[in-house]
């Protein structure tokens, strides 16, 4: 078993000035918008964490993602915000069967696509959780309309 431990931004080469959003895969767990560092929670044996650490934008942003344990490195290959539609965008690579979920900070969304079907879109606590299940493995589209 692992304590709880404070994990200081500073340490891990960050600028322990800025403002970052932390997210946990294994249990789905949004953190915050932390400022200094953060707490990673106390261990059971065989215990494992996997925090996500992103830079805040000043627009809606992906936090996370469910296909993999480094949230986003090996299936997000575009992301992109335009401003004048309230849009974020971007490309990722799916398994057929396997159910994808896209976790966004920053906004609420008013509609979702995956290759121009809608999909759902819900908030829960201060994020945004998107989520579909591919027919197929490939390269999809998606993108997030947000309110003003």
């Amino acid at each position: 078993p692992a304590p709880a431990t404070q994990v200081a931004f500073g340490d891990l080469g960050l600028d322990p000035a800025g403002e970052y959003l932390v997210y946990e895969f294994w249990s789905g767990r949004f953190l915050g918008v932390c400022r200094d560092g953060f707490e990673s929670a106390a261990q059971g044996p065989m215990g494992l964490s996997s925090y996500a650490i992103r830079a805040r934008q000043p627009h809606p942003q992906v936090v996370s993602t469910s296909r993999h344990l480094s949230q986003g490195g090996v299936d997000l290959t575009d992301v992109r915000w335009t401003a004048a539609t309230l849009t974020l965008s971007g490309r990722s690579r799916v398994v057929a069967g396997a159910a994808y979920e896209l976790v966004l900070f920053g906004g609420e969304a008013a509609s979702a696509t995956c290759d121009g079907q809608a999909i759902e879109a819900r908030r829960t606590g201060d994020v945004v959780r998107v989520a579909w299940t591919p027919t197929c493995s490939a390269t999809q589209e998606w993108s997030v309309q947000f309110r003003r």
